[in-house]
């Protein structure tokens, strides 16, 4: 991050398109990972959460910086978060909003498997993982015993490890995908949820998000269940581990769903008119 501030300063006399693919808003992360240090701990290499970081309500308001904003009045900023443009709008900055899409599988999931997470080694899914083994689980677990997820990616290389959470670190292997039941985005903070929500939706899976991260194309109770609380996410899970027919017929609206979304040509459309 602090390379790309240099480069906004080094190329401010560009006489051209002035286009930033910012991905997502960064005075805001940096102010999370001050929030996050009041609650994290670290034994050896291993991560933790203190359970006081996931009261409810979440702490979620923080306001992106003047420092981040001036430069985003010199340049012409692209974010692949829906929201992140709706508040740059709000402070009278014009952005176009580019999401980020995976390539389309061949198929889809057979629904076979568990729950899914996709955890690369970053605060915000230490956080989501942290949320899942402390309390998720918990209740999901006093209604349906069997209750599993599987998580992939390098978080295993840093978070601490809970019962009935797999952790199959980094992988190229496609089978948790195409086997599981349905993905999940234990998230309030950051914007990696929108990735992982494309790849869980290319795969045909329904998944189970919190409203504060809830963004086209996700719909309540079409391609996905929408949590306002923990409560919720905790019911939202039990109805689709004990639904596998559930989660195929809104696993086929999940892939119906991003194929139909943001196509090649409204993607050039949108660069076009910029």
């Amino acid at each position: 991050w602090g390379i790309y501030f240099h480069y906004m300063k080094f190329y401010e006399g560009f006489d051209g398109p002035s286009l930033v693919d910012t991905h997502d808003l960064l005075t805001p992360n940096f102010q999370i990972d001050e929030y996050f240090s009041n609650f994290l701990s670290k034994d050896g290499e291993i991560f933790k959460f203190d359970r006081d970081v996931f009261k409810e309500p979440f702490h979620t308001d923080f306001p992106i910086r003047d420092e981040e904003l001036d430069v985003y009045r010199k340049f012409h900023p692209l974010m692949i978060s829906l929201r992140e443009t709706e508040k740059l709008e709000k402070k009278k900055i014009k952005s176009t909003w580019l999401p980020y899409l995976t390539s389309l599988p061949d198929g889809i999931s057979d629904y076979s498997g568990r729950a899914l997470y996709l955890s690369s080694a970053h605060l915000n899914n230490l956080w989501g993982n942290d949320l899942l083994g402390t309390d998720i689980l918990p209740r999901v677990r006093l209604e349906a015993p069997d209750f599993e997820i599987d998580c992939i990616g390098e978080l295993d290389t840093i978070c601490r490890k809970f019962p009935a959470i797999n952790y199959l670190g980094y992988t190229e292997d496609q089978s948790a995908l195409q086997y599981a039941r349905f993905g999940l985005l234990p998230l309030v903070y950051g914007t990696g949820v929108q990735i992982k929500g494309f790849t869980y939706l290319s795969y045909g899976l329904p998944v189970v998000l919190f409203a504060h991260r809830a963004e086209p194309p996700f719909v309540h109770r079409e391609n996905c269940f929408i949590a306002r609380n923990l409560d919720e996410f905790g019911f939202w899970c039990y109805h689709l581990w004990k639904n596998p027919d559930l989660c195929k017929r809104m696993g086929k609206n999940a892939r119906e769903s991003v194929e139909a979304f943001y196509d090649k040509s409204r993607l050039l459309n949108d660069l076009q008119q910029i």
